[in-house]
């Protein structure tokens, strides 16, 4: 588990980075959904300043190019920052830092690569005897713990547990 930092519970107690990142996400993914956004990532780095980066992304996203604007970023900031001197879940001073995650971005959850349909990837995943296989292709399908990536040497289907890393690749 990790550490205890300056953010309190109601009872004001100390709360570890999990605990707020889980606290977080309760107040942040209802405002993002409010602006027709969804809640990409969170991350807390407490490295001398804590730093809350938050990166969202539109909902209703039909190409990569139709990413969230700098102005939706701004007004979700605003937002949160709001709602987080509200509750007083942080004590301690903060940068929070809201982006989008970009053309070339990290996949991480099965939401992030259904968002990521029809785009290009570049994945790692692991081979039936334990080694790493770069593969590169356009996304056609993700059905339940499956993926399908179309490449240059046909169509390939890849469990999501064996996939090790996987971005997106603007084209």
């Amino acid at each position: 588990m990790a550490g205890a930092l300056d953010g309190t519970d109601r009872h004001g107690m100390q709360m570890s980075v999990e605990s707020l990142k889980e606290r977080l996400t309760t107040l942040i993914e209802p405002i993002a959904q409010e602006q027709g956004l969804f809640l990409y990532d969170l991350e807390i780095s407490t490295s001398r300043r804590m730093r809350i980066r938050v990166v969202a992304e539109r909902k209703s996203k039909m190409t990569p190019k139709e990413g969230i604007t700098v102005g939706e970023c701004a007004e979700l900031s605003r937002r949160i920052d709001e709602r987080m001197e509200l509750e007083q879940l942080v004590t301690q001073a903060y940068l929070l830092e809201v982006s989008s995650p970009g053309l070339e971005r990290k996949l991480k959850t099965a939401e992030h690569f259904e968002h990521a349909l029809t785009e290009w990837l570049e994945v790692v995943a692991i081979g039936a005897t334990g080694e790493d296989n770069l593969l590169e292709g356009r996304l056609e399908q993700v059905a339940g713990n499956e993926l399908v990536l179309a490449g240059e040497n046909g169509a390939v289907s890849i469990d999501l547990s064996r996939i090790k890393r996987a971005r997106t690749i603007f084209r």
